[in-house]
């Protein structure tokens, strides 16, 4: 829920993230059908959120956390999709390996991930 009234929903078996606020309910994230993409989502498990409006999804069977950066307040589309997380390998910089599939996420405000 965020500070307009906005609920995001983890659509799971649509493969895609949703929203409800006064108008109704609308897609905000991998709309189009599942799939590896940087758009798309496969069996998408949970989100959080970061101070900078960033939305982090577990994205299960792609074995990825892809990142969504909202491109307004209304929640109708985004402008940037990073992928920030797969299992291939860990390396010194900001990237995590997960070593098997992606079920939860939580977010922390510690300098090491802004």
């Amino acid at each position: 829920l965020d500070g307009d009234g906005y609920v995001f929903i983890v659509d799971n078996h649509n493969h895609r993230l949703i929203g409800s606020g006064r108008n109704g309910f609308r897609c905000i994230a991998a709309c189009f059908g599942y799939g590896s993409s940087s758009s798309q989502l496969y069996y998408p498990q949970s989100m959080s959120f970061d101070s900078y409006g960033n939305i982090f999804v577990t994205d299960q069977y792609n074995n990825r956390i892809q990142k969504f950066l909202l491109s307004s307040n209304v929640c109708n589309e985004t402008t940037t999709v990073t992928t920030v997380a797969t299992v291939t390998s860990m390396n010194n910089t900001q990237s995590v390996s997960l070593t098997t599939t992606a079920y939860g996420l939580s977010s922390t405000t510690a300098p090491y991930l802004n």
